[in-house]
């Protein structure tokens, strides 16, 4: 059950809240946080672009920043640089018996994963998961079936 390259929406399953960048931001080139935003129905969800890269690998964009883990937490790089701050490369491990289109969001290499807390505006975290917990487990639709 891979996904194909292309445009998606994400959500954690712990309380269905959107995931991605907050659309107020600084103007500097630092990379930016990704967050458990809070369900509004005035703005428009965030948008993913995910490209499949090697075989069972993807990098995942929020805003035209590609992510990667810095001290545990997710962050979108507007720059991507060799060295320190270069992009992650994630599994998506699908979890049918939680949804058609629910997995766990990993790093190939260590298997830490993405965690939410479950509180509004809080930044995903990169720590190692437990699979089936709702905290672990996000919603990546793509954005055709929204």
């Amino acid at each position: 059950m891979s996904l194909e390259s292309g445009t998606y929406t994400i959500r954690n399953k712990i309380n269905n809240n959107p995931v991605g960048r907050f659309i107020v931001e600084d103007r500097s080139l630092l990379p930016k946080r990704v967050l458990s935003l809070p369900q509004d129905n005035r703005s428009e969800l965030p948008v993913w672009k995910i490209e499949k890269s090697k075989s069972d690998s993807y990098r995942l964009k929020a805003r035209g920043g590609v992510t990667t883990a810095i001290d545990n937490m997710l962050f979108a790089l507007l720059l991507e640089e060799e060295g320190l701050l270069s992009p992650s490369e994630w599994r998506l491990v699908p979890h049918p018996e939680h949804g058609p289109d629910v997995y766990n969001i990993v790093t190939p290499d260590t298997g830490y994963g993405w965690t939410v807390t479950g509180e509004d505006m809080a930044q995903i975290e990169v720590v190692p998961i437990l699979p089936n917990a709702p905290t672990s487990l996000f919603e990546v639709v793509p954005l055709e079936h929204e």
